[in-house]
């Protein structure tokens, strides 16, 4: 019989043990994200440890480092603990503040018990009765949508409004200010109303805010959004006002001209004034300047070339003499002595020679340059 190996061992192992690394990860990463007493107190409460979690949750309670979200779990949790130790005044307190700053919070049905979701309902009901804030239908006028908060406006600081065409699959959002008791904006571009023309009816779903940004009220959802009939006439007549509005200003007509009688006015002289008298004799003079100039230069190249032949026979020559052992005697030291010599004067004197040739071809060009620019520019 073949032993396993150690590795296959180990994975068996860790295949065992993955549910519960995963969940002690969980617990952990749980503990990190939300506040640590907070965090103590849910795990107490979820061992029926309720004074030892009202106790966790007075130590958060002093922490100003709490988020709203742990706030808002705080009083739940609190208010959860006290009604499970009899004392349900004191736990709707707690429920009472935990939904002046969340009125539409709802515990999560999965994981909160009945009777508990049930004493935090009736909160909720007492609490919406007195403080809740209600939402009128929203209208259509034009391509404006008018909604108007009928109960507790004071409590409201904005609006959500996510708008579709029926049969889109995306809300297109909007945030408006509410401002005496109504809050009112366009919805959509041509292209929306130019799809609206055909599917015929707009689906919105409202959410007011108040100063925190948290919701209030709520009218509709993404499932049930409250739908707005608009028939076709309507949007035709929107779209012509954008279509409108966008068009460019008509032009104004040109005015007349007068009426003139039978006599017609000489026409001014507008030819072209004639040239200036010097622009002919410096275009000459330029020319002839540079003409100059390129013929010094072909005599410079061709003093440059025999200067540099000069030169190169005289250190040829001067090489051979000074490197070359016993050339004295040999039969050819009188010629290399006469080329010695004969090649180092034309090489000082073509090297003159052609260094002056350089100046006056560049003197030349220069001039000859400067007098055709002169031309063009002379009146």
């Amino acid at each position: 019989m073949t032993r396993p190996q150690p590795g296959v061992l180990g994975f068996c192992a860790m295949r065992r043990l993955r549910p519960w690394i995963v969940a002690s990860l969980l617990c952990t990463a749980s503990t990190a994200w939300g506040h640590p007493d907070i965090e103590e107190a849910k795990k107490a409460f979820a061992r029926g440890e309720f004074k030892l979690a009202l106790l966790r949750l007075e130590k958060a309670e002093r922490a100003p480092d709490r988020t709203d979200e742990e706030t808002v779990e705080l009083h739940w949790y609190r208010g959860a603990a006290l009604h499970r130790l009899g004392d349900k005044a004191a736990g709707n307190k707690s429920f009472d503040v935990l939904l002046a700053s969340r009125p539409l919070h709802e515990p999560d049905k999965y994981e909160v018990a009945p009777d508990l979701r049930s004493a935090f309902a009736a909160r909720a009901s007492a609490y919406d009765a007195q403080y809740g804030v209600r939402l009128g239908a929203p209208t259509l006028r034009g391509d404006v949508l008018v909604v108007t908060v009928e109960k507790n406006a004071d409590r409201v600081a904005g609006l959500k409004v996510f708008s579709r065409v029926r049969g889109d699959q995306a809300y297109q959002p909007a945030t408006w200010p509410v401002d005496g008791g109504q809050a009112s904006g366009p919805v959509g571009s041509l292209a929306v109303w130019q799809r609206l023309e055909r599917a015929g009816t707009l689906e919105v779903t409202l959410e007011a805010i108040n100063d925190q940004g948290a919701p209030v009220a709520r009218l509709g959802d993404a499932v049930n959004p409250v739908p707005l009939v608009v028939i076709p006439e309507a949007a035709r007549r929107v779209l012509d006002a954008m279509t409108a509005g966008n068009a460019p200003a008509p032009q104004a007509a040109p005015a007349p001209a007068p009426e003139t009688s039978g006599v017609t006015a000489p026409t001014p002289d507008t030819a072209a004034p004639a040239s200036s008298p010097l622009r002919l004799p410096l275009l000459g003079g330029g020319g002839a300047a540079l003409a100059a100039g390129g013929v010094a230069l072909l005599i410079t190249l061709a003093t440059v070339v025999g200067a540099l032949g000069s030169w190169g026979a005289f250190v040829g020559t001067w090489y051979t003499l000074s490197n070359s052992v016993g050339v004295q005697a040999g039969p050819n030291y009188a010629t290399l002595t006469r080329i010695y010599q004969y090649s180092l004067w034309p090489a000082v004197l073509l090297s003159g020679v052609g260094g002056l040739l350089l100046v006056l071809t560049l003197v030349a060009g220069g001039a000859g340059g400067a007098l055709v620019a002169a031309a063009f520019v002379v009146d």
